[in-house]
């Protein structure tokens, strides 16, 4: 038995990365890149067709800024410019658009409830293109759960006065089933589980029929809550700040006719909803004004009625002027006196309304009363805007919001803070009244020189033209507001009506799909190579053998070749895999130390190719004029044995007792897998040498650390090491061509060769 020093261990047994080897690993892997890229575009053929192309429309709604102190449209004007308005307001305008109420009236105002339906590959949304008319019974519809929402009802059309109506599904928190198909009339109320439903065609569309045929239309109930929410999470919302502020909106979806009539609706909603508030305002101070105005005019009235009684029964026409002038000041005075009077009804008005809490009606504007303080003018404006803010909120049910109960919090604040500067306002307003009754007592007492019946029309006169002189800033008052109710235009505006952003649709984009399709070609091949590197035990080559076998000596690699047969490779001296089976031949012919040398072929785990590796190796030592005997003693059950052709001086035979081997100067016996040569220990021990085949991605790391294992508990001797089938080398023209030395592989070789070297 030839035995071999044994060899220092080669490579370095840690764990490292060759970029350079896998940079080449993944340009062999074009196979995969064309097959993934073949593979995405069907993908991309199907979405094109299946999927309802999706468009974005877009609208401006521009915010002005709202009517300040100093506008020449208010009645009453400050006497200092108003600061800018707060950039809250603009960011609270702004989630009013896409607020629930502005919502639900959109989805209620296009009928959003009802989705029509085109059936095909994926059902595409119809909007109104669709031939349907589906109508739902509201005075008889259940509790919602079991209102059969989300499913697909598909309408065939089978004549003129039936259809078919066909749907199946589950719905509702109790997971309700409803399975239909029955025909029903057009036009007629039929019952649809728990609720009634009735189906007719378009006006119109009854004179195509026939071509209805061709086509399944359907129709799908929806929940209005789940609708309107999906808006709301649909439409965005992006605020560009200015002087006065545009808010622009954008929706994607299909079908794109639906997209530009939602964002209309909702621009027209939302416009229509603030005009409403402020008319509301309006209307309120209108009323009031009316009231005051009823009951100034009979005061008016009976003043007038006692005037001219009592000048008919004293008969007296005229007055001195001094009498005259003593009852100018004394009017001017009683106006003064009124004013203040009106100026503390009102104080008791603010005072009693805030004394209920914060949940009363919405104050009265202290400037329909004549009050021109800024500070009470901005905080009943400040406490009224609190109001409005958080009914709105109670009524979207978003108390739970933290801003509602700073809201809260703040109106609260408000109204304690107006409370305590009314009673400072009161203090103040009662001074001056109390100076003016002192003035007015002294005017009296001038008045007790003057007869007593020019005293008494002069008291009647006076107390006439102090309520001529309300009645008519009333009445100023009243024509001035409902002016500004007429020509009452909004704040905010649709300053851009609703458009398609671009013709192309936003999904699916064919450019789009096509360059993700075009580079996750090239991903998907490189994170199947990453994955199989970091998941796959099987090695690459000779450095993965080195590591796991690094006291063996690696004597040789024998590419991929078509040339398998030993009689075949015979006749192809120039071919790559001849010189390299005769380097393999060489080295055993010098490390023959006997006449007869005798070398064992095994697989590392599997055959690995070690049948064809032995009948090339004993063929090429018969050629090279040493008489060779090739024996089969393989696994039994093997694979079958291909005829080979005949080489002078090689003997192929099976294994069989009492084989003569005289005469041979080399045996090459094909072994079992080196995992269960151990088994057979005598097989092993009459071969002077060992030598395994490894093939690069079918000889797995397991089978390698096998064999260490089974030469550290002596079972094994010494062994060599040769890999087979390596496919570093590209073939010519990708394996259909014709290499120097080799013959063609064909193209089934050729493409089983490409993609096992891809993969």
């Amino acid at each position: 038995m030839i035995t071999s020093t044994p060899q220092p261990p080669q490579g370095n047994t840690l764990e490292d990365t060759d970029l350079k080897a896998f940079v080449k690993r993944y340009l062999r892997a074009w196979p995969l890149v064309l097959v993934s890229f073949v593979a995405l575009l069907a993908v991309v053929v199907f979405i094109v067709l299946a999927v309802q192309p999706s468009y974005t429309g877009s609208m401006s709604i521009l915010i002005e800024t709202p009517m300040r102190y100093d506008d020449p449209n208010r009645m009453v004007q400050p006497m200092q410019r108003a600061e800018s308005t707060d950039k809250n307001y603009y960011v609270n305008e702004k989630i009013l658009i896409t607020s629930q109420p502005v919502m639900r009236k959109v989805v209620e105002r296009l009928g959003l409830t009802i989705q029509y339906l085109e059936k095909g590959i994926l059902d595409r949304e119809l909007y109104k293109g669709t031939p349907l008319l589906v109508q739902v019974d509201s005075t008889r519809l259940p509790r919602p759960v079991r209102f059969p929402m989300g499913i697909p009802f598909y309408v065939s059309v089978v004549d003129d006065s039936t259809f078919h109506l066909e749907g199946e599904g589950e719905y509702g928190l109790e997971d309700r089933e409803i399975d239909v198909d029955r025909s029903e009339k057009w036009g007629q109320w039929f019952e649809l589980d728990s609720v009634r439903v009735r189906v007719t065609l378009r006006p119109g569309k009854e004179k195509n029929i026939e071509a209805l045929k061709e086509t399944t239309y359907g129709f799908m109930l929806r929940d209005p809550n789940a609708v309107t929410l999906e808006l709301i999470g649909s439409v965005e919302t992006e605020l560009v700040e200015a002087e006065a502020s545009t808010v622009n909106l954008k929706l994607t979806g299909a079908p794109n006719q639906k997209i530009v009539d939602v964002l209309n609706a909702i621009g027209f909603t939302y416009v229509e909803r603030h005009m409403n508030d402020r008319r509301q305002m309006l209307d309120r101070t209108i009323r009031h004004m009316e009231e005051e105005l009823a009951r100034n005019s009979s005061s008016l009235t009976s003043s007038s009625d006692s005037v001219q009684a009592f000048l008919t029964a004293e008969g007296i026409t005229q007055l001195n002027h001094e009498t005259i002038l003593l009852l100018e000041r004394s009017a001017d005075l009683e106006r003064e006196r009124q004013d203040l009077l009106v100026k503390a009804k009102y104080y008791d008005y603010l005072r009693a309304l805030l004394g209920k809490g914060t949940k009363g009606d919405k104050p009265i504007s202290p400037k329909a009363f004549g009050i021109q303080d800024e500070i009470l003018n901005e905080m009943t404006e400040r406490l009224v805007a609190l109001q409005t803010d958080i009914t709105l909120l109670e009524q979207e049910r978003k108390t739970a919001n933290p801003n509602y109960e700073r809201m809260v919090r703040q109106m609260e604040q408000q109204r304690q803070n107006i409370l305590g500067s009314v009673e400072g306002f009161e203090a103040s307003n009662n001074l001056r009244l109390t100076n003016v009754n002192e003035r007015l007592a002294r005017m009296k007492s001038q008045e007790s020189d003057v007869p007593r019946n020019e005293r008494t029309l002069s008291d009647k006169q006076r107390d006439q033209r102090v309520i001529e002189a309300l009645y008519t800033d009333l009445v100023l008052r009243s024509a001035n507001m409902r002016i500004v109710r007429s020509s009452l235009e909004p704040e905010v505006k649709v300053t851009t009506p609703a458009y398609i952003t671009s013709q192309e649709p936003v999904f699916p984009n064919l450019k789009i799909l096509f360059i993700v399709a075009f580079l996750l070609s090239f991903m998907i091949p490189l994170g199947y190579l990453v994955g199989k590197s970091l998941l796959s035990d099987r090695i690459q080559g000779p450095r993965d053998i080195t590591k796991a076998l690094p006291d063996t000596r690696f004597v040789g690699s024998i590419p991929f070749t078509a040339l398998t047969d030993p009689g075949k490779l015979i006749e192809y001296p120039r071919s790559h895999t001849y010189a390299e089976v005769a380097k393999l031949a060489a080295f055993i012919e010098n490390e023959a130390t006997s006449g007869l040398n005798r070398t064992l072929v095994v697989g590392a785990g599997t055959d690995e190719g070690a049948r064809s590796v032995a009948m090339m190796l004993a063929g090429m030592l018969a050629h090279r004029g040493s008489k060779t005997l090739f024996v089969d003693a393989g696994m039994p059950g093997g694979k079958k044995k291909k005829k080979s052709t005949a080489v002078p001086g090689l003997d192929m035979v099976e294994r069989s007792a009492g084989l003569n081997i005289d005469g041979y100067a080399h045996v090459i016996t094909l072994g079992p897998p080196a995992d269960l040569l151990a088994t057979r220990q005598g097989l092993s021990a009459a071969a002077d040498r060992l030598l395994v085949v490894c093939e690069p991605g079918v000889t797995s790391i397991g089978s390698l650390e096998g064999i260490t294992l089974a030469r550290s508990n002596g079972q094994l001797g010494e062994i060599d090491v040769v890999t087979n089938k390596n496919m570093e080398r590209p073939l010519p023209f990708f394996g259909l061509g014709k290499g120097k030395g080799e013959k063609r592989l064909g193209l089934f070789r050729a493409l089983r060769y490409n993609w096992r070297r891809a993969v």
